[in-house]
């Protein structure tokens, strides 16, 4: 995948971290920073620990631990990788994405979204030509009309499509990049019902073709994954669904695409599919940022419910706990509305999806020895569960069921539950308050005036070990050139909130050369001073033996008496 340019890093990396956090959460102008209950998933607090600094362009939570910039921000808060929080930001702040043209690698993300984009309007047209009016047909049969078809771009691939119009404004090779057209064959979704895919911003990055006939490719056909598509990183109706799932606070999870376009219908607008694909803990992380309540309703035979399987894994890491609704066997989403009705699947149970899974492994089970084994199984996914309150009732649960002492069952997992940290307004961590604001100052100065103030402080000359370890730290990063150093010192936990406290404790320096000159000089005082009363002290005591070994000696002892005398005025 082509690398996004530094020089569009780099302007995102100057966008105003409050205009970007402020979009997700309530900041609070609080002296020089903002303060905020932390926005970030999977953190529940009740007294404002998020503190974010629009000087220095920097967030921190003291009660997560989680810091950064604003990119780091989106790419926590969305579970978004790298590049993707930088696309986002740029989509968001309008600025134009490029790419490093790197020898044969050449950025054509862009223009594949202008291409998609295109053929979405191209195939929405084509439904409505008399080749079209078969898959038009198939649509009114399943009971789609107007509205659902606008609102999904829904379309038609001919059988002969007019790639001339294409290849003539994005070239042959790009044709075939794309997935949409191969030389001497046409296009792969010819005769299909289309299906567009649209990312979180509603951009088309890809096609699905459904067959109208039997064929041998299969009832489903993707585009290939490409520099915008990744199959994995994408929940169908997502850009459709997510006011409907901000406003409700909850979701429904559905496996296919008719399954999601059928319960839009039906008046669940806030919906997604997985497109047939597990749920990774970056998409359940992506849902619980905006519901409370995620719905698993998936197809109810053996698939299904071993797809719940797998669901669970991604949710605990994800920290998220679903639902699941059973459908009956033989179901999904789409038939089981089409037959009963909206109504009939509001009147479905819920049931928590750890809890099923629990009773699921109990009932699995033939016999006593049978049921043991399942039991290693739900002791292993206890374990996973980070949540104290959520893991203590799933395990007064499994007691329960699997009829085993609560007490044996605590002691074997329970004793290492997780300990939840919340800031409480202390002050900084590190005690030495000469070297505490001396790194403070350190943080704010450009790189190359940092550089020469390192040379003359050795890390043994700081004293708490709390500050020479945060200090080692900024030392590395500054000899390989790093310029993001509060980001990379926000990644160590006791290190990243000593920073963030000097950052979000100390109060700007009116003359920070001065200052931080004023600092190392007391730094190496001390140093010298400490070092010299060691010296001292030690001679001292190698002179103290020495008057004992030479106690007759009288004039070895005067001699010892003018050699002390020195060795104190020489170190004062």
């Amino acid at each position: 995948m082509p690398r996004i340019a530094q020089s569009v890093i780099n302007e995102v990396k100057q966008l105003n971290i409050v205009d970007i956090i402020s979009q997700h959460a309530e900041l609070k102008k609080s002296g020089g920073k903002y303060l905020a209950i932390c926005p970030l998933p999977n953190h529940r607090e009740k007294t404002p620990s998020f503190t974010v600094d629009e000087t220095k362009n920097f967030f921190f939570c003291f009660g997560c631990h989680k810091g950064g910039n604003g990119i780091t921000f989106v790419m926590e808060y969305k579970g978004y990788d790298f590049s993707e929080a930088v696309v986002y930001l740029c989509e968001r702040f309008g600025i134009e994405v490029k790419y490093d043209k790197t020898g044969a690698h050449h950025d054509t993300s862009s223009v594949l979204k202008n291409l998609y984009g295109d053929m979405e309007e191209y195939c929405a047209a084509a439904l409505y030509t008399r080749e079209g009016e078969v898959a038009l047909g198939y649509l009114a049969n399943r009971g789609f009309g107007e509205d659902i078809i606008t609102r999904f771009k829904l379309g038609y691939m001919p059988k002969f499509p007019e790639i001339g119009r294409f290849k003539g404004k994005y070239g042959e090779g790009l044709l075939e990049e794309s997935g949409i057209f191969s030389r001497g064959f046409g296009s792969m979704f010819r005769e299909r019902l289309i299906i567009p895919i649209h990312s979180a911003t509603g951009s088309c990055i890809a096609l699905s073709g459904r067959a109208l006939q039997s064929v041998e490719k299969g009832k489903y056909i993707n585009s290939p994954e490409t520099p915008i598509f990744m199959k994995r990183k994408v929940l169908y109706n997502f850009d459709n669904a997510i006011a409907a799932i901000k406003k409700s606070r909850s979701c429904y999870l559905v496996e296919g695409y008719f399954d999601a376009i059928r319960m839009a219908a039906a008046g669940f607008d806030n919906t997604v599919a997985m497109m047939g694909t597990a749920v990774t803990k970056e998409r359940f992380a992506q849902l619980s940022r905006h519901a409370e309540e995620l719905n698993l309703l998936l197809d109810g035979d053996a698939a299904g419910l071993n797809a719940m399987e797998r669901c669970h894994e991604a949710a605990l890491e994800a920290g998220v706990y679903p639902n699941i609704i059973l459908l009956p066997q033989g179901e999904d989403p789409d038939s089981f509305i089409a037959k009963n009705g909206a109504d009939a699947l509001k009147a479905l149970k819920k049931v928590d999806l750890i809890e099923f899974l629990i009773r699921r492994k109990f009932n699995e089970a033939s016999d006593v020895n049978a049921r043991f084994h399942r039991f290693d199984d739900v002791r292993l996914m206890l374990e996973k569960i980070n949540d104290p309150y959520r893991r203590d009732r799933y395990i007064k649960l499994s007691a329960k069921i699997f009829e085993v002492n609560i007490n044996t069952l605590t002691a074997d997992i329970g004793s290492d539950l997780p300990q939840i940290r919340e800031y409480s307004g202390k002050k900084s961590i590190i005690k030495n308050i000469t070297e505490r604001r001396f790194l403070s100052l350190l943080l704010e100065l450009p790189a190359e005036s940092a550089d020469k103030v390192i040379q003359e402080i050795p890390s043994d000359y700081i004293e708490d070990e709390i500050a020479r370890n945060l200090y080692e730290k900024i030392v590395a990063l500054l000899d390989v050139g790093e310029e993001d150093i509060l980001l990379h010192l926000a990644e160590d936990t006791v290190v990243g909130e000593a920073a963030a406290l000097l950052l979000f404790g100390e109060q700007a320096s009116a003359d920070i050369f001065t200052e931080i000159y004023n600092c190392k000089n007391r730094i190496l005082l001390t140093y010298y001073e400490n070092r010299n009363r060691k010296i001292v002290n030690m001679q001292s005591m190698e002179y103290s033996a020495l008057l004992k070994e030479f106690a007759s000696n009288a004039e070895k002892i005067k001699e010892l008496r003018t050699r002390l005398k020195g060795i104190v005025q020489q170190h004062g």
